[in-house]
């Protein structure tokens, strides 16, 4: 009976005591003016980055560490100047679900079922994919509207 116990509990703590490896930390990595990223911010611009590109499934780990760092830290510039210059810039709902399908086009992705099923495959939020792109966008054009008039 002894032996039994021991046994059951000894398995029951080895099940709880194994659920803390597989937790995520949550650090902050940068500061850019005020704004934090963190270490969540830095896996999903990775996780990001390697769907819309597949050779860096190939690359070293602190190469798409750098890759993943400087992308982030230009695209919180980004949305900092543009939260500066431009109140309340958001793009439609329904524009932003258009504008995500021509940009997953290239992977065969014409749905918005498709689109959810591969950001599942590849474990992308979706939410940060939007905000991702929205921000892309209204930045280029924020600088086509600053820079056209000295087009000539």
């Amino acid at each position: 009976m002894k032996f039994n116990l021991l046994t059951i509990i000894f398995f029951i703590s080895i099940i709880f005591l194994s659920n803390n490896g597989y937790a995520i930390k949550n650090k902050i990595l940068f500061k850019v003016n005020n704004e934090i990223i963190t270490s969540i911010d830095l896996l999903e611009e990775t996780k990001f980055l390697k769907a819309i590109n597949e050779e860096l499934e190939n690359v070293d780990n602190s190469v798409i560490y750098e890759i993943s760092k400087k992308s982030i830290i230009r695209n919180k510039i980004k949305e900092i100047e543009l939260n500066k210059k431009i109140e309340n810039a958001k793009i439609k709902e329904d524009d932003l679900k258009k504008i995500l399908l021509s940009y997953f086009s290239r992977f065969n992705i014409n749905t918005e079922i498709q689109l959810e099923n591969f950001l599942k495959q590849k474990k992308i939020n979706k939410k940060y994919i939007e905000k991702r792109i929205s921000t892309e966008i209204l930045w280029n054009e924020y600088i086509f509207v600053k820079y056209s008039k000295n087009i000539k």
